[in-house]
């Protein structure tokens, strides 16, 4: 964090979970076991609306069993990248995939950084829903035929 000296008070204890609490990305603090000991407000939104079976909102879950119980697409390079984190790879860890549950599939942007040094590292985990919006009639994709190309992939022209 870059602070201004002299301006505001960036000793309060607050403010951590204020800065975590105003992203809109779903964020969750792992510790050095891979349980989730924090999470931010957006996390908790997602959870709640989600059809995930985390109590607490996962406080305490085991994070590592999580992108295969939400089938993401590259769980096995998920696991690869954090545990490559925790024996001190340098940060950050970055990947898009593919994932899903009752609101059908999406994708999602996640990055993680180690934060801390020693046998106890933390890592922040953050994911951002980076799907495309659907077209909506009289807006269609921008390019040929209303198609959309995002990240690789296509997406199904719009047909009303």
């Amino acid at each position: 964090m870059h602070v201004v000296q002299g301006i505001g008070d960036a000793s309060d204890p607050a403010l951590p979970g204020s800065m975590l609490d105003a992203l809109s990305s779903n964020i969750a603090i792992l510790d050095s076991d891979g349980r989730i000991v924090a999470v931010n407000e957006a996390w908790a939104h997602f959870v709640t609306l989600s059809d995930f079976d985390l109590e607490n909102l996962g406080l305490g879950a085991d994070y590592m069993s999580l992108p295969n119980a939400l089938h993401a697409s590259d769980s096995a390079a998920i696991d690869e990248g954090l545990r490559a984190l925790w024996g001190n790879e340098p940060s950050p860890f970055r990947l898009e995939y593919e994932t899903g549950g009752a609101v059908g599939r999406y994708w999602v942007r996640l990055s993680a950084v180690r934060v801390g040094e020693g046998e106890k590292p933390l890592l922040i985990v953050s994911h951002e829903d980076i799907t495309p919006p659907a077209p909506r009639p009289g807006r269609p994709w921008p390019g040929d035929g209303g198609a959309a190309a995002c990240r690789g992939r296509r997406t199904p022209p719009y047909r009303p």
